[in-house]
């Protein structure tokens, strides 16, 4: 589902979610040891391939995620001063995000653009290292990276916008639909 309203809050954009990841450091050493070759363009981003079969044997959330929701993994590799202009994603509806490492970025989603504006509101979404976000992408946003490699995991579901959306993942998220462990830090 797109947002056409005027305004969008920052809880139409993103969920944090109370869950800090355990692996981390083992996925930025990862991305250090992975040659250029290895790294494939995926949607004018890098990306390299993380089988999802080892991030559900690490880590409990994505292993009860992956019952509910089929996904792939990867990580997106940004090099310096490199910006993602604004967009909203084709297909995806709903992914999963967690930052691996930064110098200074920002994830920036906006307000629905009014006919010739120049200027609008936005939100940004201050990614804390290593903790997991559910993110809209049908939100118009955008990415900037200033200094150093900036490298996030991101899982791209099975299901398309059309079966899967930010707002239906967060309420079954909500409702313990498919998550029974409990949060080890508080939800904003």
């Amino acid at each position: 589902m797109q947002v056409t309203t005027e305004t969008v809050k920052s809880s139409d954009c993103y969920f944090e979610l109370p869950y800090q990841s355990e692996f981390t450091t083992k996925l930025y050493l990862a991305c250090q040891m992975a040659k250029d070759t290895d790294w494939v363009q995926y949607y004018n981003f890098e990306l390299l391939y993380i089988e999802q079969e080892i991030l559900r044997k690490v880590d409990p959330f994505l292993r009860q995620l992956y019952k509910a929701h089929r996904f792939e993994a990867g990580v997106v590799r940004m090099q310096p001063n490199t910006f993602y202009d604004w967009h909203v994603d084709d297909n995806r509806g709903v992914c999963v995000n967690m930052l691996i490492n930064h110098a200074q970025s920002h994830c920036i989603f906006r307000d629905p653009k009014k006919e010739g504006a120049i200027t609008g509101k936005f939100h940004e979404l201050n990614y804390e290292r290593g903790v997991y976000y559910f993110f809209n992408n049908q939100v118009e946003h955008s990415i900037y990276n200033f200094e150093g490699t900036r490298y996030l995991l991101t899982l791209q579901f099975a299901e398309d916008k059309t079966k899967l959306d930010f707002y239906s993942l967060v309420k079954e998220w909500r409702d313990g639909r498919w998550w029974k462990r409990k949060p080890t830090k508080t939800n904003k």
